[in-house]
C-alpha cells in the first residue's frame, strides 16, 4: 500500500469530492494527477474511513459504485420499504452513520454489502437482524456468508467499538404450496373464439393434450389450434374425455425454470404460464360441458411439471366437479366402448409398455378387443402397432425453445390432436 500522509485538510478535500458524486476509484485518479502519488483506490478508501473524524462541519458522504448502487437497490427497494415498517427499524443506535454502506452485485447473481454495526455478539447471530441493517428483508432474502471484525476507534466521547459486518446474501427462491395454489387461482381475462365447423362427427371425442408446455407456448400462440378444437367440439358428442398427459406446463418452479428432475430450462415467466393454461383449459371445459352429455378428465404428469402440473389438475378438479375428474401420476386407463387406452407420458417405463398395460389393468385388457397406448414427450406425431396393441404418440403445437433450435429438434408438425371414437373403435383422427 502506497504511504500517505494523512491530515485533516486531505480528508476534508476526499469528503467533498465524494459529495460531488465522485467515487473512490475516481478521487484516487485525481489525487494522483494533483500531487503526483501514486494513489489506488483501497488507498483512499481505507484512510478516509479511518480518519472521519476528522471532517469538519458536514456529514461524513456514504460512497457507492454508481452502477453497482443502482442494480442493488432496484432488487432491495421492496425490502427497504417493509424494513422501515418493521418494528426493528435501523437507527443511528446501531449503525455507525459516519460509516460508508457498500452494495455490490456478484458475477453468480448473490449481492454482497459491508457496513460498520454497533451491535453485541448475540445480535450478530441473528440473521434476521443482521439482514434488515444491511437493507434486506428477511423474507426475501438469506444469508450464504457473513464476517464480523472487531475495530476500535478514539472519538471526542472516548474510545468506541464497533463491527465490520460484511455479508453475501442471495434471494429466497422457494414458494409454498399455499402460493401456487394463490397464484393458479388468480382471476384470468376470459378469450373470445370464433366459432367455424368441421365435418367430422361421432359418438366419442378424445382430445390428447400433451407437451403444450405453457410458458414457452402462450395462449396466442395456441389461438389457431384452440379454435380448431372447440370448432370440432361444437359438432356435439355423447362423450368428451380430455386427457392431460403431462408437461401442460414448462417449469416444476414457479420462481426458478427447472424440470422435476431439477434440470435447468431457458428462463420462462411461470405466473403468466398458469394464467395461460388457465385461460386454455377454461374455455375447453365449458364448451365441451354444452356440446356432450358426458364430460371425462383423465390427468398424468410429466418430467417438466410432475408437481406443477399436479397442482392445476387438483385445481381444475375443484373448479369444474360437474366433469368426472380422474387426477392421476404416471399412468392411468379407461374404456370406450370395446376399446381401451392407456395413458402414460413417454418418458418412463416404455419399452415393454403393452405388457406393462396387460399386467397393471388386467380388467380393462381382458375385457376389450382393442387395445391403444396414447403417449407424447417427443413432440412429434408416431403411430405404430406391436402384437395388435396401436401405439399412438401424439405432438405439440407449441414453438420451438432454445434447446430445441440448438440442436436442431425443429421439424415436427406443430399441431393438436383429436380422435374420434364409435361404440367399436377409433374411426378418425382430426389434426388442428
Amino acid at each position: 500500500m502506497t504511504k500517505i500522509n494523512w491530515n485533516k485538510e486531505l480528508v476534508n478535500h476526499i469528503n467533498k469530492e465524494l459529495a460531488k458524486g465522485k467515487n473512490f476509484p475516481e478521487i484516487a485518479k485525481q489525487l494522483k494527477h494533483e500531487t503526483g502519488i501514486k494513489y489506488n483506490k483501497d488507498d483512499v478508501r481505507l484512510g478516509y474511513q479511518r480518519h472521519t473524524n476528522w471532517i469538519e462541519d458536514a456529514e461524513t458522504v456514504k460512497p457507492v459504485a454508481k452502477q453497482a448502487l443502482e442494480t442493488a437497490f432496484k432488487n432491495v427497494a421492496k425490502a427497504m420499504d417493509s424494513i422501515n415498517e418493521s418494528k426493528n427499524t435501523v437507527t443511528a443506535d446501531n449503525i455507525d452513520t459516519t460509516q460508508p454502506i457498500e452494495f455490490k452485485k456478484l458475477a453468480n447473481g448473490d449481492y454482497s454489502s459491508s457496513r460498520t454495526l454497533n451491535l453485541s455478539d448475540d445480535e450478530l447471530k441473528d440473521e434476521a437482524t443482521l439482514l434488515k441493517l444491511h437493507g434486506y428483508d428477511p423474507n426475501a432474502f438469506e444469508i450464504r456468508t457473513a464476517s464480523n471484525s472487531r475495530n476500535e476507534r478514539e472519538t471526542n466521547k472516548g474510545t468506541k467499538h464497533s463491527y465490520n459486518s460484511r455479508i453475501t446474501v442471495k434471494p429466497k427462491t422457494q414458494l409454498s404450496t399455499t402460493d401456487i395454489m394463490q397464484q393458479m387461482w388468480e382471476h384470468v381475462e376470459p378469450i373470445h373464439i370464433q366459432k367455424h365447423s368441421l365435418s367430422s362427427v361421432s359418438d366419442t371425442l378424445v382430445i390428447p393434450l400433451y407437451d403444450l408446455h405453457f410458458g414457452i407456448a402462450n395462449i396466442e400462440t395456441m389461438k389457431e389450434s384452440l379454435t380448431n378444437l372447440i370448432s370440432l367440439v361444437n359438432k356435439g358428442y355423447k362423450e368428451i374425455v380430455i386427457i392431460s398427459g403431462g408437461d401442460i406446463i414448462h417449469s416444476d418452479k414457479i420462481t426458478k425454470s427447472e424440470t422435476a428432475k431439477g434440470t435447468q430450462l431457458d428462463a420462462v415467466d411461470m405466473k403468466q404460464a398458469i394464467k395461460d393454461a388457465r385461460q386454455f383449459y377454461d374455455v375447453l371445459f365449458q364448451e365441451s360441458l354444452k356440446n356432450a352429455n358426458i364430460v371425462r378428465h383423465y390427468s398424468i404428469t410429466g418430467n417438466h411439471d410432475r408437481d406443477s402440473g399436479y397442482l392445476l389438475n387438483l385445481l381444475l378438479e375443484a373448479q369444474y366437479p360437474q366433469i368426472e375428474h380422474h387426477v392421476g401420476d404416471y399412468r392411468q386407463a379407461f374404456v370406450l366402448g370395446d376399446t381401451s387406452i392407456m395413458l402414460m407420458h413417454g418418458d418412463l417405463a416404455t419399452r415393454n409398455a403393452p405388457l406393462l398395460f396387460a399386467q397393471e389393468y388386467r380388467g380393462i385388457w381382458n375385457s376389450t378387443k382393442h387395445h391403444q397406448i396414447i403417449s407424447g414427450h417427443f413432440h412429434y406425431d408416431k403411430t405404430t402397432e406391436v402384437m395388435g396393441v396401436e401405439l399412438i404418440q401424439v405432438g405439440t403445437n407449441k414453438p420451438n425453445d432454445p434447446y430445441e433450435t440448438a440442436n436442431g429438434y425443429i421439424g415436427n408438425n406443430k399441431q393438436l390432436t383429436a380422435i374420434t371414437y364409435n361404440t367399436s373403435r377409433m374411426t378418425q383422427r382430426n389434426y388442428l
